[in-house]
């Protein structure tokens, strides 16, 4: 049985894709203000795993079906990985005259953090990897416990982690260890696809109150307050680490409503490959706006974000 494709899921891809675009490129702003926006659209990669999750969840039950996603997941981060390392090398060399000694101790750390997605080249594509290790660790672990036992378990676990990060992460202002230390295959992805899983064994999606939604507008200043504390801590003005808690809430109700309106008529249908193109492909893009602005303007105006 060939299950309706659901093209309003498609359109929500492409806009958390062009989303993350726009989280990549910091903008100069007060801090205030900085915290509101990464607090409320840093949804990107929860609403790609989420997805995911809801799509892919009766494929559990059979490893040999299952697989094939891992396969996809790790191959597409190899191929992505590569072209990344071969984009910034010659960037690097041929435009902005940077020592290859000094991308070659960049590959160095890239490789450190690899099974953490890299740090380095491609930076971004962490969620591939980390969709592979997650899916995989979910199969083992469902083989134990319950789809409930395990969103429990792992939604205790983020808020901890997230209490963990603001107390003694960020403090050390160690940008490697900052973003890596939940953003992996162990903590964050596991569970936004057990949110995806349960969204598709939920049978009561029409309540007249949308509990995601609430969720996410009462997490708003709480994430806020979590941000300027990071911010005051670290002495640093730019703001990385976990994805908010906010985040989440609202990348779980743009999937939920996407179950709910499968086909909205007011958007043309899209190739759902394309945002998954564009979610890869946007940090050479970025770079290119750099180099656009450094003819322009002669000099970079353009910071691209470490996340």
């Amino acid at each position: 049985m060939t299950r309706e494709r659901n093209h309003t899921l498609d359109i929500i891809k492409l806009f958390a894709a062009m989303n993350i675009m726009l989280i990549h490129i910091p903008i100069s702003m007060p801090a205030l203000i900085g915290s509101i926006y990464y607090s409320l659209f840093d949804f990107a990669v929860p609403t790609f795993a989420i997805a995911t999750g809801y799509l892919i969840c009766e494929k559990f039950s059979d490893w040999n079906k299952l697989k094939k996603n891992v396969k996809t997941f790790f191959f597409l981060f190899l191929g992505w990985k590569i072209f990344y390392i071969i984009w910034t090398v010659s960037l690097r060399s041929n435009v902005y005259k940077i020592p290859l000694s000094s991308s070659f101790q960049w590959l160095i750390l890239d490789s450190k953090y690899l099974l953490l997605g890299g740090q380095g080249f491609g930076i971004h594509l962490w969620y591939l990897l980390a969709m592979a290790q997650g899916i995989t660790i979910l199969y083992f672990l469902h083989k134990k416990f319950s789809w409930k036992q395990l969103t429990v378990f792992y939604f205790l676990l983020i808020i901890i982690f997230n209490i963990i990060g603001v107390v003694l992460i960020n403090p050390i202002n160690n940008s490697a260890l900052s973003t890596t230390y939940m953003r992996n295959g162990l903590i964050e992805i596991p569970f936004f696809i057990l949110l995806g899983i349960n969204l598709r064994h939920n049978k009561t999606n029409s309540e007249r109150i949308n509990l995601p939604l609430l969720i996410a507008l009462l997490l708003i200043p709480v994430q806020i307050v979590e941000k300027l504390i990071y911010i005051n801590v670290s002495q640093n003005s730019f703001l990385f680490g976990e994805i908010s808690l906010c985040s989440i809430a609202i990348a779980y109700f743009l999937i939920k409503w996407s179950v709910q309106n499968p086909n909205i008529n007011f958007f043309p249908k899209l190739n759902p490959k394309f945002s998954e193109f564009f979610f890869f492909i946007h940090i050479a893009i970025i770079d290119i706006i750099k180099l656009i602005s450094m003819m322009a303007f002669g000099k970079i105006s353009i910071v691209v974000a470490p996340i």
